[in-house]
């Protein structure tokens, strides 16, 4: 039986020329235009990367991610998936994410 895994979510945001990665409650409501977030659902780890994400965001973002991986003591195995705003629609399994 596989083992169930709360869902987590973190911010990734420049402020002040620095990236603060931020542990946030997983909700679409804090979704954050202005920035990349990591929702992880147990056998996957989505990557949403904001429209009004800069470009040092999205390049942080994956690194940050892998890093989070290891925080969350999940398996070096588990998929990344990136998902862009407004493109949702095209992740089927991004709804339970938040279900």
């Amino acid at each position: 039986m596989a083992k169930e895994t709360p869902t987590r979510m973190a911010r990734c945001k420049e402020v002040n020329g620095k990236i603060e990665v931020t542990d946030i409650e997983p909700s679409k409501n804090n979704l954050d235009t202005n920035a990349v977030c990591a929702v992880d659902i147990g056998p996957y780890v989505f990557l949403w990367v904001g429209k009004k994400s800069n470009t040092r965001e999205r390049n942080q973002a994956m690194v940050l991610t892998q890093q989070y991986i290891d925080r969350w003591d999940r398996s070096k195995m588990t998929a990344i998936v990136r998902v862009i705003e407004g493109e949702e629609w095209r992740v089927r399994a991004w709804e339970k994410a938040f279900a």
